[in-house]
């Protein structure tokens, strides 16, 4: 059954605050005047992001979650998460550790892997963004699942920087601002197999999607082995 929940927007149609109506918790979101997220408080932890601007994606260069210490992102590929440096703060036990991304077609983190090619998180979905199977959160960052999107426990939703998005749906929470179709909530316009959505408001049409797919399923193949690195 689905969890019911509530949901506030501002003016600029940015979801601020949603509530699981079930158990009582909430996650909020703040925005820079730019639109971009600059920080969210979801079970009193406290996330600020310090976004790439001049990149256009809004992507989180920089990210300082509460009590645990700070990442350091690097993208490629446009808009896709590379690597990562986790530095803890002060005092707590979690180790600083260097983490690198092996990415599907669309964007999604099939594997993330430490710098002895040690598998800490594993996610795999549809083109959709239904789990596969069970995704392996571990460690700070594992809320990336599917294409760029942060992926909220709270909601049980996806954050697409303009909108979130359901997967089960396959529909986003808002309407597109950009205001392209007659149905402002479409998903990719309904065609995820070609695009993706980086941004929650333009949908980019995936080049030499077949070939590229097939490429990078046979590269992940050859160097996965069962839960480290060759």
């Amino acid at each position: 059954d689905q969890v019911l929940k509530n949901y506030v927007y501002d003016a600029a149609n940015r979801m601020i605050s949603g509530t699981n109506l079930v158990t009582g918790r909430k996650s909020e979101y703040t925005y820079n005047g730019l639109l971009a997220r600059v920080k969210k408080t979801s079970d009193a932890i406290v996330s600020t992001y310090i976004p790439d601007y001049i990149g256009g994606m809004h992507n989180d260069l920089v990210t300082q979650v509460s009590g645990l210490g700070t990442v350091n992102a690097a993208f490629g590929h446009g808009y896709s998460r590379a690597s990562q440096r986790f530095t803890p703060e002060a005092g707590v036990s979690i180790p600083a550790a260097d983490t690198y991304f092996q990415n599907d077609l669309y964007g999604s983190p099939l594997f993330a892997a430490d710098a002895e090619g040690m598998i800490k998180h594993r996610a795999d979905h549809d083109i959709w963004g239904m789990p596969k199977n069970a995704c392996e959160d571990r460690g700070i960052g594992a809320g990336l699942r599917f294409t760029t999107y942060e992926y909220d426990p709270v909601l049980e939703k996806h954050f697409a920087h303009a909108r979130l998005y359901d997967p089960i749906q396959g529909r986003m929470l808002g309407t597109d601002p950009v205001k392209r179709r007659l149905n402002g909530y479409a998903y990719c316009g309904n065609d995820p197999a070609n695009q993706t959505d980086p941004t929650g408001e333009i949908a980019n049409i995936l080049i030499g999607g077949i070939a590229g797919g097939m490429i990078g399923g046979a590269f992940s193949r050859s160097i996965f082995s069962s839960n480290r690195l060759l």
